[in-house]
Parts: structure tokens; sequence; C-alpha cells
């Protein structure tokens, strides 16, 4: 990133740098990116998740958009939370 609270960090990686390029990127049918900030203060605890590839849209897939990541929050090692959701707590009480 070159400007804002991430500067100096490593960009998630676009398709066609991960697994050889073209090459693997033509076969798959979908292709998520998993990233980290790992050395940043705050961010080194959340995982950002997008959907690069979808080879099927007619079933309701569709990309992320190039900065609107899912962000996952590791919560302390308790378990992920998305957008303040910890899923597993939904599924164990039932709401």
């Amino acid at each position: 990133y070159t400007e804002g609270d991430w500067k100096g960090h490593l960009k998630p990686p676009l398709k066609d740098h991960i697994e050889g390029g073209k090459a693997f990127l033509n076969r798959c049918d979908d292709m998520f990116v998993i990233h980290r900030l790992i050395k940043h203060e705050e961010m080194k605890y959340k995982t950002m998740v997008g959907v690069e590839k979808v080879k099927d849209m007619d079933t309701g897939g569709k990309h992320t958009g190039l900065n609107e990541q899912v962000l996952c929050n590791f919560n302390y090692g308790l378990g992920f939370e998305v957008y303040g959701v910890n899923p597993i707590e939904v599924i164990k009480h039932g709401f």
C-alpha cells in the first residue's frame, strides 16, 4: 500500500501472481485469496478474504470489490468474528 493506515504493507496478491499465474487460473472454477498484514500492529489478527474468480455466476456468486475484502477477526484466539458476529455462537445458540 502506498498511502493510508496500511502504508508500506504488502497488498493481497492478484490472481495472476498465484500458483504459476494464468495456467492455474484458467483451470480452476473459483479462486479465493486469503491475506494477512502480519507486521501491522492492529491488523495482524485480522484475515482478509477475497473472491477473485467465480466461474458460475448464475447461482449468485460474485467477486469482491478491489478494496472490499471480508475481514475476519481472530477474536484473541476464541474463534473468528466476521463483521462482529461469531458464527459458531450463532450455531450453538440457534439465533
